[in-house]
């Protein structure tokens, strides 16, 4: 991960359980998900995945920014990541990606 996406990320990572993982893809989004313990005949069973789409606009402008417009942009981003998550089921039998876009 990049420098934006990393402070980002160190801003949103309370938001998910403490084994999770986040995995940077080579078109800048990041793959987040981690293993659950619900189903003890799939031991190995991981969450829903969901994707952290990051706008190259808002990229862009937090390079620009000043430290203290940055940590309010990145106060904004920790907002959007609650919304998305709201009504997300980890454990859903039929697992649908969330996306979250950011920007």
């Amino acid at each position: 991960m990049d420098d934006i996406r990393t402070e980002i990320w160190e801003a949103i990572r309370h938001l998910f359980p403490d084994n999770v993982v986040a995995i940077a893809l080579e078109q800048g989004d990041v793959l987040v998900s981690w293993k659950t313990n619900e189903d003890r005949f799939r031991p190995n069973k991981r969450s829903a995945p969901i994707y952290l789409r990051f706008d190259p606009a808002l990229v862009a402008k937090m390079r620009l920014a000043s430290p203290k417009q940055r940590e309010s942009m990145v106060a904004r981003e920790v907002d959007t990541v609650k919304a998305g998550l709201w009504g997300y089921q980890p454990e859903e039998p039929l697992q649908n990606a969330r996306f979250i876009v950011l920007g």
